[in-house]
């Protein structure tokens, strides 16, 4: 799914089968005002490459996996060809399969 308009949304299905990811410091045991503890910093890490994995994936099962040509994923996520292939890499994304 792709968000045409200013508002991004984001299906949230995905986070249900990692619990703790969407979950508040507070309920991760740290309290509010205290400094974030590296375990919160990987976890908003790992949330952010969740969500641009989520997209990436989106965008290119829209396009047909098509990286590079007319309507390609890279054009759509206003990306370079080879920095979309970059990131493919890092977020272990494969083309699955015919």
């Amino acid at each position: 799914m792709i968000s045409t308009g200013t508002m991004l949304q984001i299906d949230t299905a995905a986070f249900r089968e990692a619990p703790g990811l969407l979950a508040p410091d507070s309920e991760q045991g740290a309290e509010p005002g205290i400094a974030t503890s590296a375990r919160t910093e990987s976890l908003r890490a790992a949330r952010l490459q969740d969500v641009e994995r989520a997209h990436i994936l989106a965008v290119l099962e829209s396009c047909g996996w098509k990286v590079k040509g007319h309507s390609n994923a890279a054009e759509q996520l206003g990306l370079k060809e080879s920095t979309l292939r970059a990131r493919m890499k890092k977020l272990g994304i494969k083309r699955p399969n015919p």
